[in-house]
């Protein structure tokens, strides 16, 4: 078996004629076996960059809802504000649930397509952050409400008397019978 040799570039290492970068993003991805990039920053969503066929692919993460497809159509729509996808290109994948779009060309001298899209996806990715705290902030809050709840929301074993009959509506009108069914004999429950 071949050894593997890892070797990390120190960003502070820099040869002298080298510029340095405009931006730099910090995201969760991988590199795939044929040269794709692999987003996996987003809580919904899975994003898919393919360079060499200037395509971007958006897979449900966990399950498919409303939200998911919501999401793939906001990321899109800010792709093609942003000038980074053919809004005309946009459509659905052949795995169920997925969403693509076709990237454009750059015709910029200097302005890699790759670089610009890892850009814009950063961008977009650190808008949805806020979004994503608060409502795993709220979810917590909510559990921890339901779980153990304050005093004043909850009662003793026993606090409430037993009555024969509680609520404003009994079984009979919940069911569609009629209002006279004291008369018939059917008691409310």
């Amino acid at each position: 078996m071949a050894d593997i040799n890892i070797t990390v570039d120190s960003p502070t290492i820099r040869k002298e004629n080298e510029p340095k970068p405009q931006a730099t993003v910090e995201l969760a991805a991988r590199k795939t076996l044929d040269n794709n990039i692999l987003i996996l920053d987003h809580e919904e969503i899975d994003i898919v960059v393919y360079p060499e066929k200037n395509k971007i692919l958006t897979l449900a993460k966990d399950e498919l809802n409303d939200r998911v497809y919501e999401t793939q159509d906001r990321f899109f729509r800010y792709l093609f504000k942003k000038g980074v996808v053919d809004f005309a290109s946009v459509h659905a994948g052949n795995v169920y649930g997925s969403m693509e779009g076709n990237t454009l060309e750059s015709k910029a001298e200097g302005v890699d397509n790759t670089q610009m899209v890892m850009l814009t996806v950063e961008k977009f990715l650190s808008m949805e952050r806020p979004h994503f705290m608060i409502t795993k902030a709220y979810q917590k809050a909510e559990a921890d409400r339901l779980t153990e709840p304050d005093t004043d929301e909850t009662t003793e074993m026993g606090e409430v008397s037993q009555d024969d009959i509680k609520g404003s509506m009994g079984t009979a009108q919940a069911y569609g019978l009629s209002a006279d069914s004291k008369a018939r004999g059917r008691k409310y429950v």
